[in-house]
């Protein structure tokens, strides 16, 4: 009985390593520029950070957690927009 061959795995046995799992972080920004802004200063290993900037950032997805950068406030509708945001957050 040869042991070398039976203890190699061939490549289609070989285990793959998953990449972990990214959380989606809800960002109220006003403009683009601060929500890059925000994520530069903020930004956590394994979360995958959103800009919201109107309600249909947000349809379709679910957050973790929702996060607001300098003057998100000046979003039309900023209030709506905030409250969506929240509905979606598990």
């Amino acid at each position: 009985m040869n042991l070398k061959n039976n203890d190699k795995m061939s490549n289609e046995e070989m285990p793959t390593i998953a990449n972990p799992l990214l959380c989606e972080v809800a960002v109220l920004s006003c403009s683009r520029k601060r929500f890059d802004l925000w994520v530069r200063e903020n930004a956590q290993w394994g979360e995958k950070y959103i800009c919201v900037m109107s309600i249909r950032d947000v349809l379709g997805r679910q957050f973790k957690r929702v996060e607001k950068s300098f003057e998100w406030f000046r979003i039309e509708e900023a209030s709506v927009v905030e409250e969506a945001t929240m509905l979606r957050c598990r």
